[in-house]
């Protein structure tokens, strides 16, 4: 694993540290077809997804303490801009994410959180009944 992570940060240099990424520096890593990469970028992908629901589950229940199932995942589909998404996989997250940075380029200057953001929203949309 240290020897991914030291590929990674050679690979990268400094854009690869705490800060957050760039639209266009994920699509360029998502872009290098090498494992290392392939596996900094899908973590990544899957982190910030991850990172989206966990942060509206904590909200739901600092909000409702005996919230029921069905309120919880309203709520978080309605923080997350991403409605009936529960048969989303990773990989299917990673590749949702990757076409969106492909097809956009216009928000590579934006933080990458939000495109993959709006990729999952554009792929789950929420309608009116949801």
């Amino acid at each position: 694993m240290k020897y991914l992570v030291a590929a990674a940060a050679l690979t990268f240099g400094t854009s690869l540290n705490a800060e957050a990424l760039t639209g266009a520096e994920l699509h360029e890593l998502c872009s290098i077809e090498d494992k290392a990469a392939s596996f900094a970028c899908s973590s990544y992908i899957v982190g910030v997804w991850d990172g989206f629901n966990y942060g509206a589950t904590l909200h739901f229940l600092t909000l409702h303490e005996y919230g029921t199932l069905e309120e919880e995942v309203a709520f978080r589909a309605k923080m997350v801009r991403a409605c009936n998404h529960d048969d989303l996989t990773n990989e299917g997250l990673v590749e949702i994410a990757k076409n969106y940075l492909a097809r956009t380029p216009e928000v590579g200057d934006f933080p990458a959180i939000s495109s993959i953001q709006k990729a999952v929203g554009e792929a789950y949309p929420c309608h009116a009944t949801d």
